[in-house]
């Protein structure tokens, strides 16, 4: 009994002192390594792609909410195809918010 007690009391102290918070994705390692990666066409504005760092091409888009972008990347756009189900949401918000942030500070 004793044994049991405080194998539940070491995993209540893991969970609260030793996880520590989750980390969000790398925005920018999604964008590379999603399949297919955004780079192919975001890096170069291949297939008319708003490219990464360059606001006129983005228009309007720099004024949509995060969530909007992200909807447009689960269900592709144009020849974007889409990537419902390849990321977790996560992912796809780090990534969007990565090109976003890119592109205002004209990176």
């Amino acid at each position: 009994m004793k044994l049991k007690r405080h194998a539940i009391l070491l995993s209540i102290a893991a969970l609260g002192f030793g996880a520590g918070p989750l980390q969000a994705a790398d925005g920018e390692e999604i964008y590379r390594s999603a399949m297919p990666p955004c780079s192919s066409c975001h890096d170069t504005g291949a297939a008319g792609a708003p490219k990464v760092g360059d606001a006129e091409s983005w228009g309007d888009r720099l004024d949509k909410d995060t969530a909007v972008l992200v909807q447009s990347v689960k269900d592709g756009l144009g020849v974007m195809p889409a990537y419902e189900g390849k990321n977790t949401d996560e992912e796809l918000t780090a990534s969007v918010q990565w090109m976003v942030e890119q592109t205002r500070n004209g990176e």
